[in-house]
């Protein structure tokens, strides 16, 4: 295995969440982006607070029947935030 393959926490996630956020912020003109995660997956829901990310709500699959988390931002807290 290489030096450094399979190691988490070296910041690859939230660096492409941010640049998915300004492709979706800037380039789309979108006015919200919303991520989804299981509940259990906490390193998924640090990187969504990383980014600036509220916690919406809580819910459940429709086909699944699995827990979800619901995070979001709006455009102008993404801007605020630049």
């Amino acid at each position: 295995m290489a030096a450094g393959s399979g190691r988490l926490g070296r910041g690859l996630a939230t660096e492409g969440g941010r640049a998915a956020l300004a492709f979706g912020f800037e380039d789309l003109g979108l006015d919200r982006v919303v991520s989804i995660c299981e509940p259990d997956n906490v390193s998924s829901s640090r990187v969504m607070h990383r980014l600036g990310m509220s916690f919406d709500r809580a819910t459940v699959d429709p086909l699944h029947g699995v827990p979800l988390c619901i995070y979001r931002l709006e455009q102008a807290e993404w801007e605020a935030a630049q």
